[in-house]
């Protein structure tokens, strides 16, 4: 049993908040006011303990060194800034300006007893600086902790995993709000398990589960911004038996940047539970269409279609032209990119958002004209099974003569590279979904083969984690809801998956095949989903790292509408 305490509990009904409550010139006027007393105080025990008796204090002479003392003491802690810092948020740093304060203090004492031949001894100055800086430094920080003990109400507890710099920053920043109360660390560095960091114990990570139940923890904070995806899956998949909440840190490239902080706390990602750590794209590659270049990116306000403008964006085109048939999604990336180009001062590409339909030619070529398009990523689709399923003329008329529509209208203005990012379900397509996107990469590898100088490649990605159909979305829905078990449709469903990584950029990170379907040697197609260089992702394991700790239960074959994986018979 877990017994607690709260020894600030009356101060904190009493005096406490009565002081707290002062306004900022009368919180100041009291802290001279201590100081006064404790130059005093300090000024009779020294006495006291360099005579080992208190009767020579009856000398008035001895109290009149404190004339000058108190007054140019005070000048200089208010010189040194001392009285414009928060009690409850004093560093360590105010140390400094408490020993310089002192040691002006204590010269000034032996200035003036020297100078006026009052009866002090020598070594009483010294004594007297030693006690002035235990006292005035020590009753601030004790007020600091009296402070922080009684705050309001109490955050849920905490425990902080990883005991390094990030961890400490954290645990730091977390006593100043009332959000969280961090109440242990742990970490996997023996050297640091039994350390006390802060006033909070360093623990092995075998003690997680009895911390949880001593404690009453219910989230856990990874603090490891360095730490790769793989490690870090490891990590939350020991939480997986326990009644908690993981939280990460942010990375420490936007920590370095200044786009986060450490205390910028967000829940554990799908991407971040993958079983490796992200390919970044080859810059050669990616800056050859796209830096000092036009661009045009169709379905910009989708999932894939921007995060495409945003790595385009990296890149530095000359313009960047936002294509989409969805106003809000338009406006919002348009909303996005702007203010990540705010950073590229002179180097911020000409951004162009336009709204319209790839399937209106007209519109098209005006567009790919007017703004001289060098570079087209195609990523507008209909890609939602079910709904393609149900609504066939729709989805074979925007994937199919929407491709066909961007295609023509880009080689007759003459764009030099058409990218087509395509879909793995286009592999043996049992959905009429597929079977568009085939059709759309026929189209292309078709106009490759009539020659010209645009160039066109195709890009198949797989299930784009947290994308907008995917089933990472929907699981975490049902969750939020309270529904228990996950549902999904095959143990295999969508066998294969990306994190939305930019098209241009993975294309060429596995094999290029030639010669499918009458390939023209200028078109490239890819098989399988190329932005995966490892393990495939599948709906189980979506579900499972949605939910750790709930259980899955697998509908029995495919649902209608839905594919069984690429390979696989229906029922299998």
């Amino acid at each position: 049993m877990v017994v607690t305490v709260n020894f600030a509990a009356p101060l904190r009904d009493g005096g406490l908040a009565a002081i707290t409550g002062l306004s900022r010139p009368a919180k100041r006027h009291l802290q001279v006011a201590v100081d006064c007393a404790l130059m005093a105080l300090c000024l009779a025990l020294a006495v006291g303990l360099r005579l080992d008796a208190f009767s020579p204090l009856a000398d008035p002479r001895i109290w009149a060194v404190l004339v000058p003392v108190i007054p140019l003491t005070v000048l200089a802690f208010a010189g040194l800034g001392l009285y414009r810092a928060m009690i409850r948020y004093i560093a360590l740093g105010a140390l400094g300006a408490i020993l310089a304060g002192v040691f002006v203090s204590a010269a000034v004492m032996f200035a003036a007893a020297q100078s006026f031949g009052l009866p002090l001894p020598r070594s009483v100055p010294g004594i007297y600086a030693l006690l002035l800086l235990v006292s005035a430094g020590g009753l601030r920080f004790a007020v600091r902790a009296l402070l922080t003990m009684s705050r309001l109400p109490r955050g849920a507890a905490v425990l902080i995993y990883g005991a390094g710099a990030a961890g400490r920053q954290l645990a730091t920043a977390l006593r100043q709000g009332a959000e969280y109360e961090p109440v242990a660390f742990a970490d996997d560095d023996p050297k640091l398990q039994g350390l006390r960091i802060g006033g909070l114990r360093v623990h092995a990570p075998v003690s997680i589960p009895d911390l949880v139940e001593a404690h009453g923890i219910r989230v856990i904070l990874l603090a490891l911004p360095s730490v790769g995806r793989r490690r870090r899956r490891e990590i939350v998949e020991g939480f997986s038996d326990l009644p908690v909440e993981v939280m990460v840190t942010p990375g420490m490239a936007d920590i370095v940047s200044g786009r986060a902080r450490f205390s910028d706390l967000r829940r554990v990602e799908p991407e971040d539970l993958l079983g490796r750590d992200p390919i970044p794209p080859r810059e050669d590659l990616m800056s050859a269409n796209v830096t000092a270049r036009s661009v045009l990116v169709t379905g910009a306000g989708g999932s894939i279609g921007s995060e495409i403008c945003r790595q385009v964006l990296a890149f530095q085109p000359r313009c960047l032209v936002l294509y989409d048939v969805s106003e809000y999604a338009l406006y919002r990336i348009e909303q996005e990119l702007r203010r990540a180009a705010e950073v590229l001062s002179a180097a911020a590409p000409h951004i162009v958002p336009v709204l319209g339909s790839v399937l209106d030619r007209a519109l098209a070529e005006r567009v790919l004209s007017r703004h001289a398009v060098e570079t087209v990523f195609h990523a507008a689709a209909y890609k939602h099974v079910p709904l393609v399923e149900q609504n066939e003329a729709a989805g074979v008329f925007n994937n199919v003569f929407g491709t066909r529509t961007l295609a023509h209208a880009a080689r007759e203005t003459g764009a030099h590279a058409f990218i087509l990012i395509s879909t793995d379900k286009a592999v043996r397509p049992t959905n009429v979904m597929g079977a568009s996107k085939r059709m759309a990469e026929l189209v292309c590898q078709a106009l490759a083969a009539e020659g010209g100088s645009t160039v066109f490649s195709m890009v198949r990605f797989g299930n784009v984690l947290g994308s907008s159909g995917s089933v990472i979305p929907l699981f975490r829905a049902q969750i939020e809801r309270g529904g228990h078990p996950l549902f999904h449709d095959h143990p295999r469903g969508g066998a294969t998956g990306d994190t939305g990584g930019c098209a241009g950029a993975r294309r060429r990170g596995v094999p290029a095949r030639h010669g499918q379907a009458g390939a023209h040697p200028r078109s490239c197609q890819h098989d399988g989903a190329p932005a995966r260089p490892g393990a495939p992702v599948g709906a189980a394991w979506c579900a499972c790292i949605t939910c750790a700790g709930g259980h899955c239960d697998p509908h029995r074959g495919a649902a209608p509408g839905r594919e069984t994986p690429r390979g696989t018979a229906a029922g299998q």
